[in-house]
């Protein structure tokens, strides 16, 4: 799952602020719920590169709007084969589009005014995590002239004050038939590598700093050789604990430019319920507005 600060300010004025309480008479909550009501059920391009999306009813809850949304990619043929049999099963024609659900949460609950978060779930096969902006900015600009809106990406370094200790660190190498006996190795198969710390001693949280910045280079931060870290298959997760006790997951992969995921399930394995999503990113949310604060 992925966090964004949603933020809004008028058109042509990047530094005159519109309060998410306020815009043009509408709150943030209302506008996204209308968006996603006013856009429910019907097929559009998201994005280019054949990107498209279709949005269910929208849900409020307490401070926040979830929505579901299909979303994937499409204008290319395909074919489409049962990974355990190697049978083919159907093609795509270019004309189709195959989507996978993804869960989406807009938070204002502990932010302030001035900017509200948005969690989305990240899915293989979706059309990205950033599926909606442009839909939503073109209801805004439809609702709302004289305003618009930026997403900024949460990048987890500017938190990890919010956090106490580093309690673990796993390398994942995911493996493709060829890497192993072709019996044993199917989708989402991996090869694990675990660092952990002895009872009272964690990981310091600079650990983390350096990860992120890639300023060193990772196998010489791990104190691994070879090429087991040398492929883009390569991922490395960090467990946190938080003030609460309870420790989170993040997948800081290979990019550390990139924005930072917080793992819900790992590949291969169900995706959480509602409402587990819904508690992960209220947690998220907790986080990411203790460190920035509650802007007023």
């Amino acid at each position: 799952m992925v966090a964004y600060k949603v933020k809004f300010n008028r058109r042509g004025h990047p530094d005159d602020l519109v309060y998410v309480d306020d815009v043009q008479g509408m709150s943030v909550g209302d506008l996204f719920f209308n968006f996603c009501t006013n856009d429910a059920g019907r097929l559009q391009e998201a994005a280019e590169g054949g990107r498209y999306l279709s949005l269910s009813e929208p849900q409020r809850i307490e401070g926040a709007v979830t929505v579901k949304l299909l979303s994937g990619l499409g204008g290319e043929a395909r074919q489409v084969f049962d990974i355990e049999s190697s049978e083919k099963r159907f093609d795509i024609a270019e004309s189709d589009a195959s989507m996978v659900t993804i869960r989406c949460m807009l938070s204002w609950r502990r932010t302030g005014r001035s900017y509200a978060i948005l969690c989305v779930e990240h899915a293989s096969g979706a059309a990205g995590d950033t599926v909606l902006f442009r839909p939503f900015r073109s209801y805004l600009k439809s609702v709302a002239p004289d305003v618009v809106v930026g997403f900024e990406p949460v990048i987890e370094a500017e938190a990890l004050e919010a956090f106490d200790s580093l309690e673990e660190i796993e390398i994942k190498r995911y493996v493709e038939q060829g890497d192993m006996a072709d019996g044993i190795t199917r989708e989402g198969d991996y090869i694990s590598y675990k660092l952990g710390h002895r009872r009272g001693r964690p990981f310091g949280l600079d650990f983390v700093r350096e990860l992120l910045t890639g300023k060193t280079d990772r196998s010489v931060l791990l104190g691994i050789e070879g090429t087991f870290l040398d492929s883009d298959r390569s991922v490395v997760c960090v467990g946190l604990k938080d003030r609460s006790g309870s420790v989170r997951k993040f997948e800081l992969g290979a990019d550390f430019g990139m924005k930072v995921r917080e793992v819900l399930n790992d590949a291969g394995r169900p995706p959480v319920s509602d409402g587990e999503f819904v508690r992960v990113c209220e947690d998220r949310c907790a986080t990411i507005a203790e460190k920035a604060g509650r802007m007023i």
